[in-house]
């Protein structure tokens, strides 16, 4: 069993010099100060702070955006989040850069094309990956409050959007239209070559 702590600042790129130094200094002081700071967290922290005391296998990592200039070098490529992480399309972007490499790679002809496939696997998925990069406003800040009542608000909106059904307002409503190349080994294509799929 596991269990995820987190802080957050009040805005984004700042960095808490309190947890950077402990995390600097090595586990125990890193163990030591998140002891400190959610010792009167309530409800289950006592119990995961103890067990955190216990574990053998505790980790610590500061939650980071990766933000390559290129994916590509020769018949090397950098795949999903050690390219691309961003948050809440983790799997969308998965499944579609896998289809777009998978439909690259399909069309070399001898292992001397590897190269050329890659780099068009780039030109062809960056942009769609482009769209969804930047976090929204307010993440991780909202996502993950720091106090209770800030909880029991971010709590609150997410029940009443799942109880009204409000989240429907919103879907397919991005205003990104998407379209992904039409390969070969692919049976449904548009007249224009392409298939499309609704955001």
């Amino acid at each position: 069993m596991g269990a995820y702590l987190c802080i957050t600042m009040p805005a984004r790129g700042q960095r808490d010099p309190v947890v950077e130094d402990a995390m600097d200094k090595g586990t125990e002081d890193t163990k030591r100060m998140l002891r400190k700071y959610f010792e009167n967290a309530g409800w289950e922290a006592k119990r995961i702070l103890d067990g955190m005391d216990h574990a053998e296998d505790f980790y610590i990592s500061r939650a980071a955006q990766v933000k390559l200039p290129e994916w590509t070098n020769g018949r090397a490529l950098v795949l999903g989040d050690a390219a691309f992480a961003t948050f809440g399309v983790g799997t969308s972007l998965a499944i579609e850069s896998a289809y777009i490499l998978a439909g690259e790679l399909s069309k070399i002809q001898s292992r001397d094309d590897i190269p050329q496939a890659l780099e068009n696997y780039e030109k062809v998925f960056r942009p769609v990956y482009a769209k969804m990069e930047e976090l929204p406003p307010g993440f991780p800040q909202l996502a993950f409050p720091q106090t209770a009542w800030g909880l029991r608000i971010r709590d609150s909106v997410l029940w009443l959007v799942s109880k009204t059904k409000m989240y429907k307002v919103f879907q397919g409503n991005s205003g990104i239209d998407w379209k992904l190349p039409c390969y070969d080994w692919v049976g449904i294509c548009e007249n224009d070559g392409l298939v499309k799929r609704d955001s």
